[in-house]
């Protein structure tokens, strides 16, 4: 049950955020058009002097939005006019997206159920309420860390997280002090949940403007599969580890973070030369009108 919403969840994000971005991308190109509706032809600029120099506005204003996207970027990422194909990078980021949020649809299929066995049944969402207190206190200052060692350090993080857990249904017999680290592994697993959402920005970052909204929809439809996956992997390895019950599913989800941190390491985040930056596609009307209809619908 939990795992077919999480598919449909998934899946509804998928098909939703395409239309709401190819809006506002359509909103964008109509500012960029004359009254008319025909698009602005390119002009030459004529010097005082009768010379007309060789760049046209349109390419002014192309190397302006470069510009701007250098000076709003972190200062380990630059723009490249040449590089390998976007497409590689955005399929790099949708299966880091699916590893990371398969993570998480696992770590909730499994928790309740293992306090509930080992403590109290009364305490069973404590761990995740936990986990998402750390995530809402490390989203704001992780924000300014959307790099390649930024989203590598936060799975890594994680992964330490899920294996301290696995440990303390192993190693520790008391139940009130596995309780106890479990609690703490959970607060570790909770830094890489803001950076797996991050990831849909990232991708937005480094595509072009026309190619934003597709690079977006990849990235969040690798969640439709991460809802599937990630609750099954964890019903396959609850019993991996004999005589530890689940223990083997919080490794199963340490490795898939593992994996999502050496994935994240051969993506290339710098951006195409024709990349609006993200913070202004996020100031469209249709942005915030597509963001508050997902809270509202999430509420």
């Amino acid at each position: 049950g939990d795992s077919c919403k999480m598919y449909c969840g998934s899946m509804a994000t998928s098909l939703c955020i395409w239309p709401c971005l190819r809006l506002d991308w359509h909103a964008h190109k109509k500012r960029n058009c004359s009254a008319e509706g025909n698009p602005l032809p390119p002009q030459s600029m004529e010097m005082s002097d009768g010379v007309t120099p060789k760049v046209t506005l349109q390419q002014a204003v192309v190397d302006s939005d470069v510009a701007i996207i250098n000076d709003s970027l972190p200062p380990d990422v630059s723009c490249k006019e040449t590089r390998r194909p976007i497409i590689l990078d955005i399929i790099l980021l949708a299966f880091c997206f699916c590893l990371g949020m398969g993570a998480l649809f696992a770590s909730i299929s499994i928790i309740s159920l293992v306090v509930a066995e080992r403590v109290n049944p009364a305490l069973a969402l404590v761990p995740s309420g936990l986990q998402k207190a750390v995530s809402t206190l490390v989203v704001f200052p992780g924000a300014r860390y959307r790099t390649k060692n930024g989203f590598a350090v936060a799975a890594i993080v994680s992964c330490a997280g899920y294996a301290l857990s696995a440990a303390a249904v192993v190693l520790i017999g008391d139940n009130v002090l596995s309780f106890g680290i479990l609690c703490l592994g959970y607060c570790a697993s909770g830094f890489s949940d803001p950076f797996v959402q991050f990831l849909r920005f990232a991708a937005a970052d480094i595509a072009p403007t026309a190619f934003k909204p597709t690079a977006i929809a990849y990235v969040v439809a690798g969640g439709s599969l991460a809802a599937l996956a990630g609750p099954e992997i964890a019903n396959l390895l609850v019993d991996a580890v004999p005589g530890h019950r689940f223990a083997g599913a919080f490794l199963g989800i340490a490795m898939l973070l593992l994996l999502q941190a050496c994935v994240i390491l051969r993506v290339d985040f710098s951006p195409a030369a024709s990349t609006k930056p993200t913070v202004k596609v996020m100031d469209e009307d249709t942005h915030i009108a597509a963001t508050a209809t997902a809270a509202a619908a999430a509420a």
